[in-house]
């Protein structure tokens, strides 16, 4: 028998997000590769819910660990989570004609814009050398949007899995 399996993981990839938010910090998101929803992470502040849409999985998460991940998910705080006594400031660049500064810790690098405080971009190298880059694009501040976009409808066709402790 032989469980290895021969698989080429590239060692960067790019992530774009469509995110809603509002400010009780419900949040939606949903993260695109190569043009396609790999992966949607609803909070409503009771329940988070993770769906991938290729395979018609949903996780329902516990909320004491949803909490932990809307703490590093909502990208509003990402400059809350870095030490700023270690953090480095560097030029930045421009991006969507914002300019933007970079800060960097460790591993994480935020471009920030100068303009709306808002991060622009994210780029993460995990412990294995993968690197990831987050854009956000196209942010518009207090945008009508329903309150269904933070609710999660399971249909017949989606598998739940659920990680709630009872």
């Amino acid at each position: 028998k032989k469980s290895v399996v021969d698989a080429q993981i590239p060692k960067t990839s790019t992530i774009e997000s469509t995110v809603y938010f509002d400010n009780t910090g419900n949040f939606h998101i949903d993260y695109i590769k190569d043009g396609k929803n790999f992966l949607t992470r609803i909070y409503n502040r009771y329940e988070l819910w993770e769906y991938y849409p290729q395979n018609k999985i949903a996780k329902k998460i516990d909320i004491e660990m949803a909490n932990r991940v809307k703490e590093k998910v909502i990208f509003l705080n990402a400059v809350d989570q870095l030490n700023l006594n270690t953090v480095r400031i560097v030029s930045g660049e421009t991006i969507d004609n914002e300019e933007c500064i970079v800060l960097i810790q460790d591993n994480t690098k935020l471009w920030v814009s100068k303009q709306s405080w808002i991060v622009k971009k994210k780029e993460i190298k995990d412990k294995n050398g993968n690197e990831w880059i987050v854009l956000y694009k196209e942010i518009e501040v207090n945008p009508i949007i329903g309150d269904g976009i933070f609710r999660f409808e399971v249909t017949k066709e989606i598998k739940v899995i659920n990680t709630v402790n009872k």
